[in-house]
């Protein structure tokens, strides 16, 4: 008998196991009307037969290569187990309850007055895209699963960090990158290990089972995750561009970010530029090839990205990694 995983679960949770659902185009931006900031906290939920449960889609006809999902269970609800062949990542929003792991993942609220929330990430679009559709699996990747039991939240070995693409002089210092397991807890207010002067986080890289250490959640090997905890306010980083989209989350503070799309990639023209402030509880999209830039407003700021950015580096692609917005192209 195999060790079934049941971890319970409360606010400011993150998970990571094999799931899924979805669709849609994997690279380039879509036109969109729709808000920068959204309230993963507050937006309105309607049931959802298929899911089972009271749903908000998240970035519709801006996201197309990651589904993203607000899901909210009824005070004694669960939602039945199932799996198909792709990555998923949970954050739980509200509410407490506990999520059974191993061949499938079943989630229960444990509270009988309050509902559970949580958001759901996965890569679903990436596998419809190359199959037409989202096959289930009777792989239950046995090895992935017991690496990830057995994992501890600790540095990553050598501190090195490829794009995969197999040029071994391009591996460059990331004093930023863990490994980790299925489960991290207490994200809002937990104490995160010092990255830069006055920055404290992490880097969770896709880079599944190609090292014995492993930067990665539970031997994920196309989400790719940051966290950062900004000790001060901080000016605005890079700006820049890169094929995969990513999804944002304020945890604690306020920050504030500029997008611009691009209109036209042959002479580079670029749209107008918005800048959006989101706080606690807010999300931001960053599309496909769209510059982005981030600014800390309030110090303690906490921020996590999410994005599977793995199928790009896995793949070798020959679109530049990232390019500023200089025009400089460089491997992220």
């Amino acid at each position: 008998m195999k060790e079934c995983r049941r971890e319970p679960l409360a606010c400011t949770s993150v998970v990571l196991f094999l799931l899924m659902l979805g669709s849609a185009p994997l690279l380039g931006q879509m036109t969109s009307s729709g808000k920068d900031v959204i309230s993963f906290k507050t937006i309105p939920v309607k049931f959802d037969k298929n899911y089972g449960a009271a749903i908000a889609q998240i970035g519709e006809g801006r996201l197309v290569q990651m589904d993203t999902t607000v899901v909210e269970i009824p005070p004694g609800g669960k939602l039945a187990a199932r799996k198909l062949l792709a990555e998923e990542v949970i954050y739980i929003i509200s509410g407490k309850g506990s999520t059974t792991m191993w061949k499938a993942g079943e989630h229960v609220n444990t509270s009988a007055t309050e509902p559970a929330r949580f958001l759901s990430m996965t890569s679903t679009p990436v596998t419809k895209n190359i199959f037409g559709t989202v096959p289930s699996s009777d792989d239950v990747f046995e090895e992935r699963w017991n690496k990830g039991v057995n994992q501890k939240f600790e540095k990553y070995p050598d501190g090195k960090w490829s794009t995969g693409q197999g040029d071994v002089s391009l591996h460059k210092e990331d004093k930023g990158s863990m490994a980790a397991g299925h489960y991290l807890h207490d994200m809002i207010n937990g104490k995160w290990p010092a990255f830069a002067q006055s920055r404290n986080g992490f880097n969770l890289r896709p880079t599944g089972d190609a090292s014995s250490g492993g930067s990665s959640m539970a031997g994920n090997r196309l989400f790719e995750w940051e966290a950062r905890e900004e000790m001060k306010p901080r000016g605005y980083d890079m700006y820049h561009r890169h094929p995969w989209e990513a999804v944002y989350l304020c945890i604690k503070g306020e920050m504030e970010s500029r997008l611009t799309r691009v209109t036209d990639f042959a002479t580079e023209t670029q749209g107008q530029e918005r800048v959006v402030t989101w706080k606690e509880g807010d999300l931001i999209i960053s599309e496909s090839n769209e510059y982005h830039s981030h600014h800390t407003k309030v110090a303690g700021s906490r921020f996590l990205e999410f994005k599977v950015s793995g199928y790009f580096y896995r793949m070798g692609t020959s679109i530049p990694l990232t390019r500023n917005i200089d025009g400089k192209v460089s491997g992220e």
